[in-house]
C-alpha cells in the first residue's frame, strides 16, 4: 500500500489566511505579483541572489514585484546568511514566520528551525511564483499550482550543491517542461522574467497540479487513515 508524504496532508485544507492578510503582514502591495525566493540547504549565496533580483527590478530588467524571502529551516540563509537580516532591502521582505530564525542566524546562535507546515501552506497559497536553488519546496509550489523555477547557481566543483544537482532523482524534475530551470547566475534574471510571464496563464494552476502528481501521489484518504487501514489489514491477515 503506497503512503506518500505525511507532511503534505495539511495542503488538503484551506490556508489559514488570505492573500490580503498575507500582504498586510509583510507590508507589500497585494496588487503586485509576489515572488517567493525559498532558500535551500545547499550553501548557495542567497544574499547575493536577492540583491541581483532587487537590482534587476530597479533597472526594469524585471517587472515590478514584491519578493518574499523564506530561508530553509536548516540552511542558515545560505553562504554568509547572517547578512540578510539587517540589509536595507527595497523589494525583499523576510517571511514573518522565519524572521526569528534568520535573526538568530545573524547572532550566531541557531542553525536549525522546525517550522509548522501550516505556515508553508499559508505562504504558498498567497504568492504567485517561486524560485529556489534545488529544494523540495519546488514540488510543493507545483502542488499549489504555482509556477516554479529551479535555480542551479554557479558552484565550486565538489560542493554540496554541485554534487546534489547531478543526482539521478532530480532528473525527472529537470525533464519536466512545467518546471523552469536556470543554470548559472547569468540565467537567474532572464529565467525569473520568463517565470513571471507564466503567472496568470490560462489553466496554469491545473497544469502544474497535474504535473506534480508524477512526484507526489494524490490520495483521497488522509495519511493517518491510510496507515490505520494498513495496520488493520496486517492484523486481520495475521489472524486468518
Amino acid at each position: 500500500m503506497p503512503f506518500g508524504a505525511a507532511q503534505f496532508d495539511i495542503y488538503r485544507n484551506p490556508p489559514r489566511i488570505n492573500r490580503d492578510e498575507f500582504c498586510h503582514r509583510h507590508d507589500i502591495d497585494p496588487a503586485q505579483p509576489i515572488l517567493l525566493y525559498a532558500g535551500s540547504s545547499k550553501g548557495a549565496d542567497e544574499f547575493g541572489h536577492l540583491r541581483m533580483i532587487e537590482d534587476a527590478i530597479d533597472a526594469c530588467r524585471l517587472p515590478p514585484m514584491s519578493v518574499i524571502y523564506r530561508p530553509h529551516p536548516w540552511g542558515r540563509g545560505g553562504f554568509k546568511g547572517e547578512r540578510i537580516a539587517d540589509h536595507p532591502w527595497r523589494h525583499v521582505r523576510i517571511e514573518e514566520s522565519m524572521r526569528g530564525y534568520i535573526e538568530a542566524v545573524r547572532e550566531g546562535r541557531k542553525g536549525i528551525s522546525l517550522p509548522d507546515y501550516a505556515e508553508t501552506h499559508d505562504v504558498l497559497s498567497s504568492i504567485d511564483a517561486l524560485v529556489s536553488p534545488l529544494s523540495t519546496i519546488i514540488l510543493e509550489a507545483l502542488l499549489h499550482g504555482k509556477p516554479a523555477l529551479c535555480f542551479l547557481p554557479a558552484s565550486q566543483a565538489g560542493s554540496s550543491l554541485d554534487l546534489q544537482a547531478s543526482l539521478v532523482h532530480f532528473e525527472d524534475m529537470y525533464d519536466d517542461p512545467e518546471v523552469l530551470i536556470a543554470r548559472g547566475d547569468d540565467a537567474l534574471i532572464p529565467s525569473i522574467d520568463d517565470l513571471m510571464r507564466r503567472v496568470g496563464e490560462p489553466a496554469i494552476g491545473e497544469r502544474l497540479a497535474t504535473s506534480s502528481r508524477h512526484f507526489v501521489t494524490d490520495f483521497d484518504a488522509a495519511y493517518g487513515e491510510r496507515l490505520t487501514t494498513f495496520f488493520n489489514e496486517l492484523v486481520q491477515g495475521g489472524r486468518s
